[in-house]
């Protein structure tokens, strides 16, 4: 067992690229309030076929490192717009 006493715990991890794990992010990336950037997902169909879906219902998203099948992407997406209830 590890025990922290008073201290604040910072950093990064960086966790492996997952298919499932990048699909759940990216839809709740589209409805949250601000933009949000996803590093390390898996260059797939399966999340490109997303990414078309939510860009045809009003998200902006930007892909970055997708020129090779073995390359780990990066996205920005801009959530949809919102409308009043």
């Amino acid at each position: 067992m590890i025990k922290f006493y008073p201290s604040v715990l910072n950093g990064s991890l960086k966790a492996p690229a997952s298919k499932a794990h990048g699909l759940r992010l990216l839809f709740a990336a589209a409805m949250a309030s601000t933009p949000t950037k996803i590093e390390n997902l898996p260059n797939c169909d399966d999340l490109f076929t997303a990414i078309d879906c939510l860009r045809e219902m009003g998200c902006k998203i930007d892909i970055k490192n997708a020129n090779n099948p073995g390359d780990r992407i990066t996205l920005k997406i801009e959530p949809f717009p919102k409308t009043a209830s």
